[in-house]
């Protein structure tokens, strides 16, 4: 089109003005599905606009995507809630067109949840605490068949299985779940139940110092401890142990399982005799592995003094002692030493004086029944 400009009737001037219709139609189509949703939300717009070479996207949460394919697909996530106002512009190099679509997206519940006890033996109540984020409502599955909808649930457990794998789905106030789960989060255990037999009896009689106890202790146990009674302990599957003196003795054994569960039995065992008395064993073996006979120590209690000495073939006294404890027992054995040297394996003599604490003189080792007792006799060092 010419356009003629006339100035004040002396001058003219002619312009060409080009009028192109605008033929731009923009549209932006997304599914009815997706117009609302949980955070974080994926929506897939459609362009079905006519007339453009050239498009501009402004998603309303600072994302802006510009292109010039004349038809487009686009994939956008909002990850926090709000409400967006989508804009599509569409340009055909001489004019532009807008078009928009609303999207929603609600918050998404965060779910988290701690429990006070997480294992235990036989049965364990546990109050779980619920620090999910933006929920207002709850599922509890406890692993064991059992679910709850309270926020902060208390669950037993008992020992059908090893451990339970507890979950938590929360609901924020638009739905939009979120699930927690924990793996093997509470273990039961089942409770060892030990036992144990003593050999030759809960009784003895002097002077048979010594009770061997067989460990008949039931499952899968990982540890135990024997406690004698007098102050000694072990931690053998099954024990041997020699007392120092008569007396009344609780022996207790302590089991633990793989799963940490523990308990306890007690027996009591009785070594019957006169207070106050002595023996005297007939051998030991210093490189034995038993402590028992590894040393020549007497056995014997309410002495209020004593005196042992050793002596080898040629009469020579190679050890002595006259040590007691505060209840007149024998404190010191003899360990096969002789002059600095081991003593070479032999029959060796001793001879023992003592007198007990109620006066009484002691009478001497009896070797066997109907024998006169002595205060001297012989013993053999076995290497």
């Amino acid at each position: 089109k010419l356009v003629t400009v006339t100035d004040c009737g002396s001058f003219n001037s002619e312009f060409s003005i080009r009028v192109t219709p605008n033929t731009v139609e923009p549209e932006l189509v997304v599914n009815s599905n997706e117009y609302e949703g949980c955070a974080p939300h994926t929506v897939k717009f459609f362009n079905n606009s006519k007339g453009g070479v050239f498009y501009k996207y402004d998603f309303g949460d600072g994302t802006i995507i510009e292109g010039n394919q004349s038809v487009e697909t686009i994939l956008h996530t909002f990850t926090q809630a709000g409400t967006y106002v989508v804009k599509l512009t569409a340009s055909n190099g001489c004019s532009d067109s807008t078009t928009t679509e609303t999207i929603k997206v609600f918050p998404q519940s965060v779910t988290d949840f701690t429990a006070d006890v997480t294992s235990s033996c036989d049965s364990v109540t546990v109050k779980f605490t619920n620090q999910s984020k933006n929920a207002v409502a709850y599922l509890w599955d406890f692993g064991d068949g059992d679910v709850s909808t309270d926020a902060n649930p208390v669950h037993t457990f008992k020992d059908d299985k090893r451990s339970y794998t507890v979950s938590l789905m929360s609901f924020s106030s638009f739905g939009c779940p979120d699930t927690m789960q924990k793996a093997d989060l509470i273990k039961v255990g089942a409770t060892p139940r030990p036992n144990f037999v003593v050999s030759p009896g809960l009784t003895i009689q002097y002077p048979n110092y010594r009770f061997a106890f067989k460990n008949d202790t039931k499952g899968e146990i990982e540890s135990y401890v024997w406690d004698f009674g007098d102050g000694q302990t072990a931690t053998t599957i099954d024990a041997e142990h020699s007392y120092l003196d008569t007396g009344v003795y609780k022996v207790k054994l302590t089991a633990m399982n793989k799963t940490g569960c523990v308990n306890t039995i007690f027996k009591t065992v009785k070594i019957l005799g006169t207070p106050g008395n002595l023996f005297i064993p007939n051998a030991f073996m210093p490189n034995s592995l038993v402590d028992e006979i590894r040393i020549f120590q007497a056995k014997g209690s309410g002495m209020a003094e004593w005196h042992l000495r050793i002596f080898n073939k040629w009469g020579q006294q190679i050890w002595q002692t006259t040590q007691l404890d505060e209840n007149g027992r024998p404190t010191e054995g003899w360990d096969g030493m002789m002059f600095g040297s081991k003593a070479p394996q032999g029959i060796y003599f001793w001879e023992v004086g003592a007198k007990f604490i109620n006066g009484t003189e002691w009478a001497g080792m009896i070797a066997s029944e109907g024998a006169e007792p002595k205060k001297a006799g012989t013993l053999n060092l076995i290497r």
